[in-house]
């Protein structure tokens, strides 16, 4: 936990393989980590979530 911002946060780590760069791997990941959340129809709040919006709100 946080204590400055009171959220938690979480840090991923993976190998960069020869040819990819740092803004390729980060693109998809964060893809695929909408496109998965976006399946189950879960919405990603930021931090500063205060209260629940009237319509669902996804990323495409």
């Amino acid at each position: 936990m946080n204590a400055r911002h009171r959220y938690v946060s979480y840090e991923l780590r993976k190998e960069i393989a020869a040819g990819e760069t740092s803004a390729q791997v980060k693109s998809a990941l964060h893809g695929h980590i909408l496109d998965k959340f976006n399946c189950i129809d879960v919405q990603i709040m930021p931090p500063h979530f205060v209260m629940q919006p009237k319509e669902a709100v996804q990323v495409h």
